[in-house]
């Protein structure tokens, strides 16, 4: 669905548990689909502007612990990178149990999404959530479809297109 929204140049914003619902399909597979899309930015090069933008305000938005590092220091330049790291940080939080990133304030908590590297995870699925959550977007997957694409390659035991962190 993500990579659905980003072809259309939709970001997102606001990728969260809470955003996701698990789809039960009696006759197939379960899918995720991805609600709210109430602070969703239209980021398209066939608009000036952020004509299209849903919101009116230029504050920070998004949720906190989800939010990529230019969200946070340049909310105006958010696109469909800004999702993919908070695809990194739900990765990361599937597979641990815990957020890449905590805080005791919202300064503390940003101020360790903008400066600190969020801890490795080993295997595969830890070397898609560190390329997710690379500091720099245009390291990071271009959009969601890659990082779905390497998601689904790990559950088949296939090779992904990133290589886990190694002991150096």
């Amino acid at each position: 669905g993500l990579e659905h929204a980003h072809s259309l140049g939709i970001v997102h914003r606001d990728l969260k548990p809470a955003n996701l619902f698990l789809a039960r399909r009696p006759d197939g597979p379960s899918i995720i689909k991805v609600l709210d899309f109430g602070v969703a930015k239209f980021d398209s090069p066939n608009v000036a502007g952020d004509e299209m933008d849903v919101t009116a305000t230029e504050g920070v938005i998004g949720s906190r612990h989800y939010m990529a590092p230019e969200q946070i220091t340049r909310p105006n330049s958010v696109n469909a990178l800004a999702d993919v790291w908070a695809l990194g940080v739900l990765l990361h939080e599937a597979v641990t149990g815990a957020r890449p990133f905590e805080g005791a304030t919202s300064l503390a908590l940003y101020d360790h999404i903008v400066r600190d590297e969020p801890p490795v995870l080993g295997g595969d699925l830890g070397a898609i959530a560190s390329k997710a959550l690379e500091k720099s977007p245009s390291r990071r997957y271009p959009d969601a479809g890659p990082f779905a694409e390497d998601l689904s390659k790990a559950r088949r035991g296939e090779p992904v297109s990133v290589r886990p962190a190694g002991p150096l």
